[in-house]
């Protein structure tokens, strides 16, 4: 039978309604974005339009994930969810970490489609916001699996990372800063394995924990969980792969400048 406490929310309409604001916001956001990197910054102007866009979209997607990983870390150890075993226990606060997830991932997801192949990496990109946006938009609408929802979030904390190093490469400070664009690849890379690849795995593992409460919910819910849990984690080993190849490339340069030098 389906659980009750998973339909305890308001329903799909009033996460709709929640996640609608952080859209607007995102979108506000970006074309701030755009114009202060018009005004400020000499690289921007020289990129091409689409660039431009992508690079506005980096410097939005920095803010966020440093803001939403906060924020979820902060909802749910004030609740206690990560000392709890019970699947659908939520708070204001956690679900409105959700609805700022989905807000932001529409808004980013809407540029992706509009730029399509224009975008680096946009591919992999789209699939993750699909899923994610289907994930979370149920658990602010049903109310499960917020406890897990946090962790996930959490690991926004390596998204500045990431686009720092695209913004190291775009501004040539990969060049004029060696120092800087290797310490911030490694720390991308240790930050990616502990959060996307061990916390990811683990979470997994309090899923197979909880598995006769996620059962108890109507399949369509149980199929979300599944499939974009195995999505998303599949993602997370296939960028791993590629930040993993970059930082031993990069590594490699340096210490063949060494050696040159020496």
């Amino acid at each position: 039978m389906f659980d009750e406490r998973a339909c305890a929310s308001s329903g799909p309409g009033a996460a709709a309604s929640g996640a609608a604001p952080w859209f607007f916001i995102s979108q506000g956001l970006f074309w701030t974005s755009h114009y202060a990197s018009e005004n400020l910054s000499r690289t921007y102007n020289k990129l091409d339009p689409a660039i431009q866009s992508y690079w506005c979209a980096s410097a939005i997607s920095s803010l966020h994930g440093a803001v939403i990983s906060y924020w979820g870390f902060a909802a749910a150890s004030t609740a206690g969810l990560w000392t709890t075993d019970d699947f659908f226990k939520t708070t204001s606060q956690t679900t409105g970490c959700c609805n700022v997830l989905v807000g932001y991932l529409c808004s980013d997801l809407a540029l992706s489609l509009y730029y399509g192949g224009r975008w680096p990496g946009n591919t992999a990109n789209i699939i993750h916001h699909i899923t994610a946006i289907l994930a979370f938009i149920q658990m602010s609408a049903w109310g499960f699996g917020h406890s897990l929802g946090m962790m996930i979030i959490v690991l926004e904390t390596t998204t500045p990372f990431v686009n720092q190093r695209w913004f190291f490469e775009k501004t040539g400070m990969k060049v004029t800063h060696p120092a800087l664009y290797v310490a911030n690849g490694l720390a991308m890379v240790i930050l990616w394995f502990l959060l996307r690849i061990l916390l990811v795995g683990w979470v997994g593992i309090r899923l197979i924990a909880v598995r006769e409460q996620v059962a108890s919910m109507a399949w369509p819910q149980v199929l979300t969980v599944v499939c974009t849990y195995a999505v998303g984690y599949g993602l997370q080993f296939f960028w791993f792969y590629k930040i993993l190849r970059g930082a031993i490339k990069a590594l490699s340069k340096v210490s063949g400048k060494k050696l040159h030098s020496g």
